[in-house]
């Protein structure tokens, strides 16, 4: 079994929340194991090695302070831990297919408040922006009360998404594939993102499921290529919110449906989830929270 807790371990202890750059060494101290052990683990379980990743995040919160904030570019790339405006100029090309100063008069706003909204979840969700529903192998398992439940009337919320077509048993793979496509496809955009990442559940059988990977985002959009631009559904809602490892939603799922049933109601569309705790800033499942949505309408 993968030493998953240990590695999310690491990237609370100060990898997710900070532009210093950290030196193998270092990462390799916090977890406990060797540099050629800990480098190993780190890509196993991100699907990036540690200088991957912790590039890809400098570059991410630089694109976010050329969004949102006036500061000089070089000021921008030293403070994201890049040595020159030179470096920091090609590593952001490299990653976004634009210059800085290119990016910043297409889409800067200027410290608008969806912007700095936008940068605490690029902030929460860069860092495990691949490790959504992840198994935990049963860490600590919590069932969620039925009290938690309400009906709530959602106003429609604009996405973007990739559909694709999968077995249960890779939905956890579909998800490490896919929502690092859609966050950095909103980063490289310019598209203001406005909340976790979600999976809608389209279609359910006992073959492959129909499943949407989406991230909501403050407007609407334009589809490119894979990724669509749609909205989640409105109006009657039930909603709850599950405590625990995503191994156990099902069961969460079970207890929304009976009272779904007992209060007189049925399910008017796909049901959706949406990851509210990102694994990297709580590494220990049992503090992971999960929102439920099941549209319904009266029986």
């Amino acid at each position: 079994m993968l030493p998953l807790q240990d590695i999310l371990g690491v990237l609370n202890k100060g990898f997710s929340q900070t532009e210093k750059q950290h030196t193998l060494v270092e990462m390799a101290k916090l977890s406990g194991w060797s540099r050629f052990h800990f480098h190993r683990q780190f890509k196993t379980v991100t699907g990036e090695t540690p200088k991957q990743f912790e590039l890809r995040l400098r570059v991410e919160r630089a694109a976010v302070l050329l969004q949102s904030s006036t500061k000089q570019i070089v000021d921008i790339a030293l403070e994201t831990g890049f040595s020159s405006h030179e470096v920091f100029s090609r590593a952001f090309r490299r990653q976004f297919n634009i210059s800085p100063r290119a990016y910043r008069a297409k889409y800067g706003q200027n410290d608008s408040t969806q912007y700095l909204k936008n940068a605490q979840i690029a902030r929460s969700v860069g860092p495990c922006v691949g490790l959504f529903h992840l198994s935990t192998k049963h860490i600590g398992r919590q069932i969620m009360p039925t009290s938690d439940i309400e009906n709530k009337d959602l106003a429609a919320q604009p996405i973007v998404f990739i559909q694709r077509q999968v077995p249960q048993t890779q939905l956890q793979a579909l998800f490490a594939e896919c929502f690092p496509k859609l966050y950095g496809h909103c980063m490289a955009n310019g598209i203001e993102m406005a909340g976790q990442p979600i999976a809608r559940y389209v279609a359910i059988g006992t073959g492959k499921w129909t499943v949407d990977c989406a991230i909501p985002i403050a407007s609407a959009a334009q589809s490119e290529g894979e990724i669509e631009a749609g909205t989640l559904q409105a109006g009657p809602t039930a909603v709850a919110t599950h405590q625990g490892e995503y191994d156990t939603l099902p069961e969460s799922y079970a207890v929304i449906e009976e009272w779904v049933q007992q209060n007189g109601w049925k399910n008017n569309g796909p049901i959706w989830e949406c990851y509210v705790t990102s694994p990297a800033e709580h590494p220990n499942p049992t503090d992971w929270k999960t929102d439920i949505f099941w549209p319904i309408t009266k029986g």
